[in-house]
């Protein structure tokens, strides 16, 4: 997914009690993924206290293009949020 360097992803959150996604990302052209260069994201979300946590669990990639990742997050009952995100544990609170 070259095409998300410098490029928003937009979320939008759904209620349910607890949602959990798995976000991979690679240049889409090369086989350097073999070598690391990839990221798996985890982003989920807790109704109980509307929490949105993003963390990167596996691969060097957000590390090796040193380019942040822009969230634009959207729930259904409030404006959007925009978040960036670098590689490090992030958690946000998306009710007001």
């Amino acid at each position: 997914m070259a095409e998300t360097i410098g490029k928003p992803i937009t979320l939008t959150v759904y209620p349910d009690k607890y949602a959990k996604y798995t976000l991979y990302l690679n240049d889409g052209t090369s086989y350097d993924y073999e070598h690391g260069d990839y990221a798996e994201i985890t982003i989920s979300y807790k109704e109980t206290d509307s929490q949105l946590t993003i963390i990167q669990v596996k691969g060097d990639y957000l590390t090796k293009h040193k380019q942040p990742i822009t969230f634009i997050i959207k729930k259904l009952d409030g404006q959007p949020i925009k978040l960036l995100y670098t590689g490090k544990p992030i958690s946000k609170m998306l009710s007001e």
